[in-house]
This record gives structure tokens, sequence and C-alpha cells, in this order.
């Protein structure tokens, strides 16, 4: 009997060994830069064919794999690809560190993020490419997403406005780290709150964006701001043309980490000096900051607290004189002042149930108040504004991809607006028998505790079969104010017809509630006023390997119940919009030891709007386009062209006697854009006021049937390893430094951003362009330790 159970044994033995090969196991990879987690990097085991993206823990988890030696690669844009061999026998766990490329194309290198078992795509700039990007007199994030397909720009050097597929200046929703963000410009646009030193990364959803985001028409930039190191301590000083800056971030213990920075400008010290009565102006300043923490309460709980805040204004204090006869104050042209507060405070709550099923909690407050005093330079009108406004935003958002076969999320969210303040406008205007006319109005805010707007979401994308994914989902939304209930359905396919070569077809309806508009009014407005709203609908075909990104695509989009002014219900629902077009984008990824990176971009848009049923014209109120006439509206530019090239001397053998420029780089940023749309002055209207003199009505022509010429230039950048503080090196201290010479369009070219007309001296009508910058040096240096 013994002799039996021993044979018997071994076969029992070989039975569970050889049951236990043919099991399936899970290896999880671990991906990060040597100082934090790295997610979306692009992860795959060769002989499998498998290929799955880090999450925002910067893991990639393969299941279902069978005992062996496998070779697993990780690549990620702006990193050099990485590969090892992997033995397999049980539930294993490897981590994989990437080396950061030291170069990119003009310090900004821009991956297509390519979601593998999702329809969802988007343009992805991280923080690598960020923080050297080379700028103007601030440093700005939005100056390199100007340079992406499908965004265009008024082709101002100093103009950070972006428009998205044909859609208005605050038709896209700016988010950053899940908070709604009230308005990202400064400087009435001229800059941005989004510092390139204080950003992770940034993507870029153009047409078909996901349910998950809502309240805007034609694009999302959803901003995710610097994560800390997970150990020691590590800083950036930037000095620029007129701001200087500096980064701080670091871990207290192993589960406390923070970044701070703050940011401002110091040339409105020194111009005052180089100015006529220059102790009467205020230069336009700008100071902001970052506080962010975060605490690793357990391995699978995060809370992140996140405070933001800028000041910023100017003063033209060229003084005001009474005037009399009932006219204007005399001698009031050019007067302005304006003083602006932002703030964004945000608590977020993270569980990691498992590596695919996470859910996310978050609180913001974020309020801005405005104070605004104006005067007409033509000595015609007078403002006041004390102006407050603030939202409350509470979310949650669920992620759950542990299905095989779907990645599913959900979510919900609330917002309440408020608003309050008081706004005194004094127009002046001649009428027909040449007499002035004071039309003085005050208008106060109170507090009004019914903008509440609540919304739900949910969407799976669905592997049908291996390499065609289908995409359903959708969100609903209410409007208490007006007790408006929107249902919005969006969706896709992908083909994912090779490991490289996707295509895609996605589009959705989308809303958004004008409540500036809303606000400005107070209590008088339109109580039937309703959500803007556009259908999405867009197709092309992705490709990405590890050395080029190639995109075609074509879209259109159709806006209907756009806000229009109004002469009696101040806005109504009465505007339509049809946009259509496509874009092409080509891009040399970076890599390490490259001499040559870089990207081309090219966007056509076409675009028609029109207004209808509008009430009658008043004396007093008029409309500049006649009813339901179809117009191009005057942010659309029809051809918008950007290419970038970087050149990086390495070290060779061929040319030795150059060996001392290791590192160097030459940049060249071309960009290029059709006319602006405006509309032409024909003729005039001459009303001579006794005491006053003569005053000039202009007649129009037909509306935004002109166009300004073409605008291009051509920006080099020379980047230098070295900086005020490479000397400290000789004393052992070793800092990353790094020096710039940006030379703005190096052939002067004139490009005329718009027209405005006036009458001479002598009665003719005169058209005068309005002019962006020539020729001009900057430069800047930063130190990183």
């Amino acid at each position: 009997m013994n002799g039996l159970k021993r044979p018997l044994g071994h076969v029992c033995a070989l039975i569970i060994i050889f049951t236990a090969a043919l099991l399936p196991l899970s290896v999880t990879v671990n991906v990060n830069d040597g100082i934090k987690q790295v997610p979306d990097a692009a992860v795959l085991i060769k002989e499998t064919g498998i290929e799955n993206y880090s999450d925002a823990q910067g893991k990639a988890v393969f299941k279902d794999v069978k005992p062996g030696v496998y070779s697993i690669t990780a690549v990620l844009g702006g990193f050099e690809k990485k590969e090892l061999s992997l033995a397999v026998s049980n539930n294993t766990n490897v981590s994989i560190t990437l080396i950061p490329v030291v170069m990119q194309a003009r310090d900004v290198t821009v991956r297509a993020k390519r979601n593998k078992g999702s329809v969802t795509s988007q343009t992805t700039i991280r923080k690598e490419d960020l923080s050297r990007t080379t700028q103007s007199f601030m440093n700005d994030a939005l100056k390199a997403v100007q340079a992406m397909p499908g965004v265009s720009t008024s082709g101002s050097t100093f103009d950070s406005r972006m428009y998205i597929q044909g859609g208005g200046v605050y038709e896209w929703l700016p988010t950053i780290d899940g908070t709604y963000v009230i308005n990202p410009y400064r400087w009435g646009g001229n800059t941005s709150m989004f510092n390139p030193n204080t950003i992770e990364s940034i993507d870029l959803y153009t047409a078909g964006y996901p349910a998950s985001y809502a309240q805007c028409l034609s694009g999302v930039l959803d901003v995710k701001t610097l994560n800390p190191a997970s150990e020691g301590w590590h800083g950036i000083f930037d000095l620029s043309s007129a701001t200087m800056e500096g980064v701080l971030r670091g871990a207290f213990s192993s589960n406390v980490r923070m970044v701070a920075s703050v940011r401002g400008t110091f040339y409105d010290w020194v111009a005052p000096l180089f100015v006529k009565n220059g102790s009467g102006i205020q230069f336009p300043y700008l100071w902001d900051g970052m506080l962010k923490l975060i605490f690793d309460v357990t391995p699978r709980d995060t809370i992140t607290l996140l405070g933001m805040g800028s000041l910023e204004g100017m003063k033209w204090d060229l003084g005001i004189n009474a005037g009399d006869n009932g006219g204007p104050p005399a001698g009031m042209s050019g007067n302005f002042f304006y003083r602006t507060i932002n703030v964004i405070a945000s608590a977020g709550y993270e569980h990691r149930f498992s590596d695919s099923n996470t859910i996310k909690a978050i609180a913001a407050f974020t309020p801005q108040i405005t104070d605004l005093r104006t005067t007409g330079s033509g000595v015609t009108w007078l403002n006041d504004l004390s102006f407050t406004q603030y939202v409350l935003e509470t979310g949650v958002d669920w992620h759950f991809g542990e299905l095989t076969g779907h990645r599913f999320s959900s979510g919900l969210a609330s917002y309440w607006f408020n608003a309050f303040g008081s706004i005194a406008m004094t127009n002046y205007w001649i009428n027909e028998l040449g007499q002035w006319t004071n039309n003085g109005t005050k208008t106060t805010f109170d507090k009004i505790n019914d903008w509440l707007y609540g919304a739900a979401y949910a969407m799976d994308d669905i592997t049908v079969v291996p390499g065609l994914i289908m995409q359903l989902g959708a969100r609903g939304e209410y409007f208490l104010r007006t007790k408006e209930w929107i249902a919005e359905p969006r969706g896709g396919l992908k083909i994912e017809a090779t490991s490289d070569l996707d295509i895609f077809l996605r589009g959705g309806l989308y809303a958004f509630y004008p409540f500036s508009m809303q606000m400005l009014e107070g209590n008088t407005g339109n109580p039937e006023l309703k959500a803007d709203k556009a259908i999405h609908g867009i197709t092309g075909v992705d490709f990405a390997n590890d050395i080029f990104t190639a995109r075609v695509e074509g879209f259109y989009k159709h806006y209907y119940d756009i806000a229009e002014s109004d002469t009696v219900d101040h806005f109504r629902n009465n505007g339509e919009r049809n946009i259509y077009g496509g874009d092409i984008y080509l891009q040399k990824k970076s890599a390490s030891n490259d001499w040559i990176n870089g990207w081309v971009s090219y966007t056509y848009i076409n675009g028609r709007e029109r207004v209808t049923n509008r009430s009658p014209e008043t004396p007093t109120a008029t409309y500049e386009v006649a009813d339901g006439f179809w117009f191009t509206p005057s942010y659309v530019r029809e051809h918008t062209v950007s290419a970038i090239l970087e050149l990086t001397y390495r070290s060779n053998t061929v040319t030795p006697y150059f060996n001392w420029l290791e590192g160097w780089k030459i940049s060249f940023d071309f960009r290029m854009l059709s006319g602006k749309p405006y509309t032409p002055v024909t003729n005039y209207i001459a009303l001579y006021v006794p005491g006053f003199g003569t005053n000039y009505r202009f007649i129009n022509g037909e509306y935004l049937s002109e166009r300004t010429p073409w605008t291009q230039k051509l920006d080099l950048k020379i980047t230098m390893p070295y900086s005020p503080f490479s000397f400290l090196s000789l004393f052992g201290i070793n800092l990353k430094n790094s020096s710039y010479i940006s030379l703005l369009n190096v052939y002067n070219h004139e490009n005329i951003v718009d027209y405005y007309y006036y009458v001479n001296k002598s009665g003719d009508l005169t058209r005068t362009a309005t002019k962006d910058f020539g020729f001009m040096v900057l430069g800047g240096f930063r130190t990183e330790w």
C-alpha cells in the first residue's frame, strides 16, 4: 500500500505543478521617474502583444498572464524608452524607472495620448515640456496650447486668449485639479493663470469629449498641478524679462508632501522711472502663488488640499475735469483703473479599492473680486463697477475597470453660482438735434441663491471584439434658476487597426449656461434664458509609435440656443452657428541623443453665425447686424499653421572642435494665421456741438465682411546650459542651470491685428491699423536643485 502511495503522491504533485503552470497570473508594472510615479506611460508585454497605460499611481496591470519569461517595454514622450526581461512564476510586481530626455522641441514635447481600450483621446502636454517653454514677458502654459491642432488665436504676441475649433473665447472649459475655473485669463487675456512651473500636465480635448466634462461648448483644458517630490526637497528659481518666481516641493514625511510657489512682476517697479509724469501711473502688475498639500492617510487613501491666488491691476491717472452745458466731463480721455483678486481653494479625497477601481470626491470655493473704473477716450461714457462672484463646487467620480472588456465611469456634480455688487454707467451721446444726452444708470446686485446647477453622468467603453471599442454614455443636467433639464448623449467608436493605428468616430450633445450674462443683469435678466447648446461630430485617423505621431481629423459642430443681446429681454436664446473643418498634426518625438525634433500643425475652420427673432430696435438701442444675416464670427480664423523645430548639439567625433557646445539648443517657432473678420466704416456724419467741437457718427458697411491681412512671425530661441549661478559648481554646489535668449519676430514682419477708424484734420475718413510688436529681444535664466 505504501508503495502505491508514493507514486500516487508524485502524480498528485505533478498535477498540482502542471495546473499551477496553466493558471493565469497578474503582473503589475510600477512606472516612476526616480522621484514620483509616472502616469500614462505605454507599457507593452512583447510576447503577448498586450499594451496598457500606467494609471494615476503609475501602475499598469496585466491580468491572465501565463508563467514564462517576457520582455517588458515602457515608453512615454519626454523619456527614454526602457526595456527589461521578467520571469513570471507567480503574481509579480516590478518597477521601471524612466529617464527624462534632456531636450525637447522649443522645450515643449507634445504627445498624442492614445487610450488603449477607450474611444476618448486627447493631446497631452507634460510638466517636463512646459517647465522651460519660451515665453514673452511672463511664463504662460497657454502659449504652448495655442500651437496645438484645433486651436486658433488673435495672432498677437501678448494675447493668451484661444479659440477651440470655432468656439468663442469663453466657450471652452478650464479646470485645474478637477476644479472649475471662473476665468483663466489675467490682464484682460494678455496672459493666463497657468504657470508652467506649477503644472504637471495638460490634457486638451476638442470635439467629442467625454461625459465627465460639462459647462462648455467647444473644448476642455484639463490641467493637473505639479506633484510634490516623494522624498527630499527640490526647487526652481526662474527669472524672465518681466517676472521672477520660485517653486519649492518636497516631503515633510513619508506621507505628507508639499508644493509651494510664488510669482510676481518686477518691471512695474522700474518702468515709471522712464516715463514722463510716471508718478500717476501704475503699470499692469500681477502676483500669484500656489500651495498644495498631499496627505497619504493610508496606502489606499489620499487627501489633497489646494490653494491658489492672484492679485492683478493697473491705473492710468490722467485727471478728470468737470464739464458744463450738460455735456460729459471735459478732458477725461484715457482714465482707467482696475484691481482683481482671484482665489481657488479645494479639498479632494481619493480612495483606491484596487488599481482599476477608484473613487474621488472634491469640494471647492472659487471667488473673484473686481473693482473697475473706466472713462471713454471719446468723452462719451464713464463706468464704475464693483463686483464679486463665486462658485461653490462639489463632485464625486467613480472609475471602475475590473470587468473584462469594460472601462466604466460615473459621477455627480453640483455648482452654486452667486454674485453681488454694483455697476454705475453714465453714457453721453449727441442726438439728431446736436444736443448732448446724458443717460445715467446704476444696477445693484444682491445675492441670488438659486443659481444652482446639478449633474450626473455615466459612460462605458465596451470592447465589442478585440480591436473594436464602442463608447456609450450620457450626462443629465439641471438648472434650478430656469428649471431646465437637459439630457446629453455622448459616445463613439474606435477601431484599433494595429498597435499603432486607430480610426475613430465620436460625438455628442453639449450645453453651457451663460451665468455671467445673467449675473450682469442681476434680477432684471431674462428669466426664460436657457443653456447654449452644441452638437459635435468628429472622425479621424491617429498613428503613434515610439518615434512619430500623426493625426488627421475632420469635425462638424452645430451651435443653437446661443444667448444673444436683446433690446427688451437683455438676452435671448436666438443665436445659431455652424462650424466645420479639419486639422493635420505631424510630430517627431524626442529621444535620447536626438539632434532634431519638432512638429507641424495645420487647422482649417469654416464658420457662420446668425441671430433671429430679436426685439425691435430703439433710438438708443440698436443692433450691429441685421436679423437673420449669416456672418463669420470675428474670432474664426480660416487657416492656422504652426511649425516647431529644435536643433540640439551633441558631442561627436566628426566635429570635435564644436563639442564645447554640448547641450546648446536653437529653436525655431513659426506661426501663421489668416485674417480676422472686421466691419468696415464707409462714411460718417459730423455733428457740431457748441463748446465741445465736432462729434462724428460712423456709418458701417456690411457686418464683419472684410479681413485683415494674414499674420506670420518667426521666433528663435537659443538656450545655453549655464546661468549666473553656474560658478557655484567651483565650490561643489551642483545645480541644473540654463539661460536663454529669445528673438521674437526675427524678420520684423508687420502684423496687423485689427483696424480702427477716425476723421483726420482734413475731414477725411481714415483707417488705421493696430499692429503687433515688431522685432524684440528677450532673455532669462533658470536654476533647479
